[in-house]
């Protein structure tokens, strides 16, 4: 991916984590908080990196589910 080296900490493990849990649509059914959990993340640190991947167009968020956009 060509933009994970501009992207904080927060934002490539969000994209990693996403990345495992998705299904054959690039749609994940995981909710925020259990992301944060997971992640260890606080909600602004969650919410800034989820920011940060919208703003790249690596995935969308549309409540309740994530969609990876651009896994090439």
């Amino acid at each position: 991916c060509l933009y994970l080296h501009r992207l904080s900490h927060s934002a490539i493990s969000l994209f990693l984590l996403l990345a495992v849990v998705y299904n054959k649509e690039g749609s994940s059914f995981y909710s925020p908080e259990t992301i944060r959990k997971i992640l260890r993340l606080t909600r602004g640190d969650f919410d800034a990196a989820l920011t940060e991947l919208i703003q790249f167009k690596l995935g969308t968020y549309h409540h309740p589910y994530f969609k990876l956009i651009n896994l090439e």
